[in-house]
């Protein structure tokens, strides 16, 4: 079974970086599995997928985009 959005874990993990804008762009850490998840239904791509990677450490991901959106 397939999980819906708002059963999704919402418990954060760390991030050394929450945020950071440069070039005229913001970038947000996403650090919970339903930030994962939402970040990759908006996109339309798998980043969902790298929840294991990202609390266990091994990877950070973030949502980049134009600094006035």
């Amino acid at each position: 079974r397939v999980a819906s959005l708002g059963e999704l874990s919402e418990e954060p993990f760390v991030s050394a970086i929450e945020t950071f804008e440069a070039g005229g762009f913001k970038a947000t850490a996403l650090v919970s599995k339903k930030a994962l998840a939402v970040e990759g239904e908006k996109m339309d791509h798998c980043v969902g997928s790298y929840y294991p990677k990202c609390l266990s450490g091994m990877s950070r991901l973030f949502s980049v985009y134009a600094g006035d959106e």
